[in-house]
This record gives structure tokens, C-alpha cells and sequence, in this order.
């Protein structure tokens, strides 16, 4: 072995024992390419949003670095065109009004890899009730952070995530609320592990895609589509996400929205032309899925309890006292092995998503053909393969170490033709591990007692019993078992209350969620037990999130197995 290389393993191997701060800073700071829309003469200059991607830029430094390598100028009375949007790229626009994000259309908004910016509009006398809405600097900040962190928003002012267009005691709508760009620690390690932040960087590897349709293409907002995102990754299984999202859900009419799905890569299968096997529906006005097989040349029905879904809203930067919550799609788990027995592991998988009404007038996205996605790769990095990530695995990435042309290409994490310290910020977080993937195994919640658990919502208070958690855990080898009384909306379904756990080094978090919440005014309480895990051998301290309001639950310290 090359001395220059049994110096790479020393140095690698030193980084990951001693240096978990370096692994940190500079694995969660990743190019994310940007391409800039504007038009000739303008209300957004592509100046003004170079600028604003600098100040992005500043808050985010260490973590995420937004890179503009394309620039389009269309002609003056050109508006928004979906077609122009490039999949691989964060899309920025800037506009007169909002026409994208179903915002109110003087505020910026950001959906799937599109944001829009727009001017606002400033004090004057034609203007009712005299808002002083408008862009500022920290607004491209904010929407691009939307992007890796997800909806949620902080409650500090001086912190980029804080929604900046709101109601003020006297009634008028202004956008004068944020004042910093600051990004809290906590919300950087959540920007590092967020699901939006994976589906972004899924689709650079071309294992997720953003598609976007033309809005009134069909008269019925509700069955308008307008934008799909797809992604897939590999947790154990691999498990395909599908968003759908029209202008906005009605539960007023039954209607259908949903994705067909060609997974095994053989248009002689299934409906044809496109040789489509599987249909997954959500139908709002009950709150229902359903799984179909196309088959014998019908659409049967088949299990669909291994999907997760859930509705999701729009209107994000809203003030939900001037917008209320506008529910306007839906996000489908979908774990491919058990779910859709057909599919053709390891190659490629295809979609496009529906949404119809009672006429069976139908909105398709894409309007012709489907849109296609390849499956992630099943491994840990165990190049030197013997089930444990250690300096084995090292030593496999210093042979291939600056190679123009690797000769292991697995060890070209991150997939830019080199092995070099990128692919080391990727393997830091595996190293020392035995790849345990946890998950919720089982799950049985019990409809709620109206008469005995049931309080108004605006009354509500979750608190601990005396002397100990609301909850309980058990070790059961390396699983734990869960119990706990969940609080949620009265109106909501036993079967939309769900578990989601994660690992965070020695943390375990369970978060109690509402996956299609109810709309009553009302709260109780649904006995609710699980099975969790595997986890890896350790001592940990479990949190538990609740679904309403949201607070932590407490903790509670495990070693597992138990001794």
C-alpha cells in the first residue's frame, strides 16, 4: 500500500473518532443548484434575487450553499410557465403577484422546488385598509429554508423562520414581523435530517422528482392538479413517497386524488398503454385510501394498511387568522416490498398522479405519459464487507483516495467523480454502526371515549401524572414496547392516529401525529399501544411528542436489551 495512503487512513480515521464537529459543519453543507426566472423590466430583477440568495447564503453557511448556474430573461409579458421549470434545480421566479403557491398574491411562497417572489404591495391610498405588505432581504431566505426544513416556523422574530406576513392588533395585514435571519442550532441539525431536505437531494441523484401543471386546465379547483413530488429511499425497505396537491380539497362531493403506479418496468403488464399495476386513491370526503391491482383486466382491490398517508395544507406563511388552513392534497408512504408485491426492485419505478370528481372529469399529472424515478442503492457503506462501518471501510476509501476513476465506485458517495472529503462527510455518520433501522412494528389504537375523555379544545391542558410520564415503555430485546392515552381531535378516525420514531444518537423520539386530523372542537383521549424498534444495543433516553398540542411528553431512560 502507497504511504500517501496509509496517511489518508490515519487522518480519516482520526477525523471520525476525534472530529465529530468537522463531520457536522461540512457534511450538512451541500451545493443546492438555483435557476433564476425573470422577466424583461420586471417587478423582481434577477440583481435583486442573486442578493437575496447571498443573505441565504450567510444564514446558512456551514450547512447548505445555494448556487445559481442558470439564468433565463423571458420577454415582458411573459408570466409563470411550469415547462420552464428545470426538476434537478431550485426555481426561483420573481413575479408581480403570486400565481404558484396558492398564497395570497402580494406574499412570496415557496412549493416543492418552486418560489415565487413578488414585490408586495406598500401603503397608498388606492390599497384598502392601508396594508404595508413587501419583500425584504430575508424573505428568499425564509422560502429556501422552506425548502430544506419543511413548513415549520419559529416563534423568535430575529430567526428566518419566523412567518413575516401578519395581522397586527389594529386589523391591517403587514409584513414588518421578522427582523433577523438568524438559524437556530437545533433547526441546522433538522435542516441536516429533514424529509424535504432528503427529497431535494433524491432528486439530484434522480431517485425523486418535482412536476408541476398549469393551473385552470380544468374548471374545478379541487381536482385542478398543480404540483407532484416524488421520492425514494431506502430505510430497510424501500419506501416511495407520493405528493399530490390541487388549488384545494372540498368535502363537500366525493372526490378522488391519487397516483397510478407502473412498477415492474413492463408496459405488457397492467392497464394499458403505459402498462400501469397499482392505483392508490385518497378520497377526502371520507378520509379513506385504497390499494388496487390492476389484474385480469380490472382494477382489484387489494391490502392497503402498510401506507402511510396523510392530508396536507397550503397557505403556509399565512396568517391563519386572515387565511385559514386550506387543505389541498395528500402524501402517500408507500414501503414497495410489502405494498406492491409486482414491483421490480433496483430499476426503475413510474407515475403520474389523477384527480377526478363525481363526473369523472379528471386532472392527470403528467397530461400525457409517466414520470420516472430510480430506486436508491440497498447499502451502508461496508465496502470492506463484514457488517460493522469501521477503519476497514477506511482503508477501502484511502486505496481509492483522489483517483480520477475509482475502482470501487461505491465509495463515490457523494457523486462527483472523486473520492475526497465530501464522500468522508458522508460516511462519517455510519461509522462504528450496525445498520438498525427502526420503525413502528406494530400499532393498535382504540377509538376514543366521547363521554368520559372528551374536553372542549380551548380548555385542554396535557399534563403528567403524578410521580411519573403519561406514557409507558417496556424493553422487549431490542424492541420497546409503547403505551400511552394519545390526545387528539374527537372527530378524528382511530386509524389516522399514528406513531412516527426516529434515532438521534442516544435520543428516541416518538411523536404522536394526527395524520388526517378532525376538524371538531373538541378533544379526547385513544388508547393507543405499540411495538417499536429494532434499536441497537445502548443506553437511551426515549421523548415523546404529543399530537396536541405538540409538547414533549417527558423522558424516560432505556438500556437496551434490558440488563
Amino acid at each position: 500500500m502507497k504511504e500517501y495512503k496509509l496517511i489518508s487512513v490515519v487522518f480519516l480515521i482520526v477525523c471520525i473518532a476525534l472530529a465529530g464537529g468537522i463531520y457536522t459543519a461540512y457534511a450538512a453543507e451541500k451545493e443546492v443548484k438555483v435557476q433564476i426566472h425573470t422577466t424583461r423590466g420586471g417587478a423582481i430583477s434577477e440583481s435583486q434575487i442573486r442578493g437575496y440568495i447571498g443573505v441565504a447564503n450567510q444564514a446558512d453557511k456551514g450547512h447548505a450553499k445555494f448556487v445559481v448556474d442558470s439564468n433565463h430573461v423571458y420577454d415582458p409579458n411573459s408570466g409563470y410557465d411550469p415547462n420552464k421549470n428545470d426538476p434537478n434545480r431550485v426555481n426561483i421566479w420573481g413575479l408581480s403577484k403570486a400565481v404558484v403557491t396558492g398564497e395570497p398574491n402580494y406574499v412570496s411562497g415557496q412549493i416543492g422546488n418552486v418560489i415565487e417572489l413578488v414585490p408586495g404591495r406598500r401603503p397608498g391610498p388606492n390599497e384598502p385598509n392601508d396594508p404595508n405588505v413587501w419583500i425584504k432581504p430575508s424573505t428568499l431566505a425564509h422560502e429556501l429554508n422552506h425548502i430544506l426544513l419543511g413548513p415549520d416556523h419559529s416563534n423568535d422574530p430575529n430567526n428566518k423562520m419566523y412567518p413575516d406576513v401578519k395581522k397586527d392588533p389594529d386589523g391591517v395585514v403587514r409584513s414588518c414581523h421578522r427582523i433577523g435571519i438568524v438559524v437556530a442550532a437545533a433547526q441546522f441539525t433538522e435542516m441536516d435530517n429533514k424529509l424535504e431536505n432528503f427529497a431535494l437531494h433524491a432528486a439530484l441523484r434522480g431517485h425523486g422528482r418535482d412536476a408541476y401543471d398549469a393551473l385552470g386546465d380544468i374548471p374545478f379547483p379541487f381536482v385542478d392538479l398543480h404540483w407532484a413530488q416524488s421520492w425514494m429511499e431506502f430505510a430497510g425497505l424501500h419506501v416511495l413517497h407520493l405528493v399530490a396537491q390541487v388549488q384545494e380539497l372540498t368535502f363537500a362531493e366525493p372526490t378522488q386524488i391519487g397516483f397510478y403506479i407502473e412498477a415492474d418496468n413492463n408496459p405488457g403488464t397492467g392497464e394499458p398503454p403505459e402498462g400501469l399495476d397499482y392505483r392508490v386513491t385518497y378520497y377526502p370526503f371520507d378520509g379513506m385510501i385504497t390499494l388496487e391491482m390492476y389484474e385480469f383486466g380490472a382494477w382489484m382491490p387489494i391490502d392497503s394498511s402498510p401506507i402511510i398517508y396523510e392530508m396536507i395544507f397550503g397557505d403556509k406563511d399565512a396568517d391563519y387568522m386572515v387565511v385559514p388552513p386550506r387543505p389541498c392534497g395528500v402524501q402517500f408512504d408507500i414501503p414497495v416490498q410489502i405494498a406492491l408485491p409486482t414491483a421490480m426492485i433496483g430499476t426503475e419505478i413510474s407515475y403520474k398522479a389523477f384527480a377526478r370528481n363525481m363526473a369523472f372529469e379528471t386532472d392527470y399529472l403528467p397530461d400525457v405519459g409517466l414520470h420516472t424515478i430510480s430506486y436508491p442503492p440497498e447499502w451502508a457503506p461496508d465496502f470492506y464487507p463484514d457488517g460493522v462501518i469501521d477503519y476497514k471501510d477506511v482503508a477501502v476509501m484511502a486505496e481509492n483516495w483522489l483517483e480520477p476513476e475509482p475502482s470501487n465506485p461505491d465509495t463515490d458517495m457523494y457523486p462527483d467523480g472523486q473520492i475526497n472529503n465530501r464522500d468522508f462527510a458522508e460516511f462519517g455518520p455510519y461509522w462504528r454502526e450496525i445498520m438498525y433501522l427502526p420503525t413502528v412494528l406494530e400499532l393498535d389504537v382504540q377509538p376514543c371515549d366521547m363521554g368520559e375523555s372528551s374536553s372542549q379544545l380551548d380548555s385542554v391542558t396535557v399534563a403528567d401524572p403524578p410521580g411519573g410520564t403519561r406514557f409507558s415503555i417496556t424493553v422487549q430485546g431490542n424492541m420497546l414496547y409503547f403505551e400511552d392515552m394519545i390526545v387528539a381531535n374527537c372527530c378524528t378516525r382511530a386509524e389516522d392516529i399514528g406513531l412516527d420514531v426516529s434515532v438521534e444518537g442516544n435520543m428516541i423520539i416518538i411523536d404522536e401525529v394526527e395524520r388526517i386530523p378532525g376538524f371538531c372542537t373538541c378533544i379526547c383521549d385513544f388508547p393507543t399501544t405499540a411495538l417499536l424498534g429494532p434499536f441497537a444495543d445502548g443506553d437511551y433516553i426515549v421523548e415523546v411528542f404529543s399530537a396536541y398540542p405538540g409538547d414533549s411528553l417527558g423522558t424516560v431512560e432505556v438500556t437496551i436489551p434490558s440488563p
